[in-house]
């Protein structure tokens, strides 16, 4: 990771924050010292400087008040936090201590994140402010629907002068998701997610159930007829 570097105003004057190569966040204006006497002035019923204030959005994984420039960085570094949180979990349990239904969802649920990943649904790609896009994943539970939905949200930049969007995608997946669909090769058909094969029609097409993307970033839940050109492509038609 190269570093990352951005001017905030703090107190008066342009202070710089930078994200270091080996993921270390640096105060370039600020000593420890002064750090440690923001604090106590602000418990004291002061306000926090910027550039702590900062310092406490990137510890608290909030991109509320970070600087536009340093989310992709804050991005990488969950990233990285997720990965070394599971490796610790992992030399610390046994993993046949794990339930099995756990490995497997989890598993599962990493599946249908990358197919996500994959599909060719729009997603925000702003540039001056918000830009994220954020995948949610999660197993049904028995005699609970499963759906996909995807919605935006207009954000602003730290300063207030552009605007822009965040968006997400939130999948709940049936159970049996991995066996009839995805083993089957159908988790992505067209660019399309397809969350649960419904059922076969006597012309040879199947019933799927899939995620609808109209105009901007919304997706909703629709029925869709599946079937395979004379081509060899996959073609998928909503009702």
């Amino acid at each position: 990771m190269a570093e990352v570097s951005v001017n905030v105003r703090c107190s008066g004057r342009m202070h710089k924050i930078s994200i270091m190569p080996d993921g270390a966040f640096v105060l370039h204006n600020h000593t420890k010292a002064e750090i440690a006497a923001e604090r106590i002035l602000a418990a004291l019923g002061g306000g926090l400087c910027r550039c702590v204030q900062v310092l406490d959005a990137w510890r608290q994984q909030s991109y509320a008040k970070l600087p536009q420039a340093l989310q992709p960085s804050m991005n990488a570094a969950m990233v990285r936090w997720g990965r070394r949180r599971h490796q610790r979990s992992a030399d610390n349990q046994d993993r046949l201590q794990i339930p099995i239904k756990t490995r497997v969802e989890t598993r599962i649920t990493q599946m249908v994140y990358n197919a996500l990943e994959q599909c060719d649904y729009r997603r925000s790609r702003s540039r001056w402010a918000g830009g994220n896009h954020i995948i949610k994943v999660s197993v049904a539970e028995p005699n609970v629907e499963s759906n996909l939905f995807g919605h935006s949200i207009k954000v602003w930049s730290e300063n207030s002068r552009y605007s822009g969007t965040d968006s997400f995608v939130y999948a709940r997946i049936p159970q049996g998701w991995y066996s009839r669909v995805y083993k089957r090769g159908l988790a992505i058909i067209d660019g399309v997610f397809v969350l649960d094969v419904l059922n076969a029609n006597d012309d040879g097409t199947i019933c799927v159930l899939a995620g609808y993307q109209s105009i901007g970033y919304e997706i909703t839940t629709r029925r869709a007829t599946f079937s395979i050109a004379s081509d060899g492509n996959k073609i998928i038609r909503f009702d």
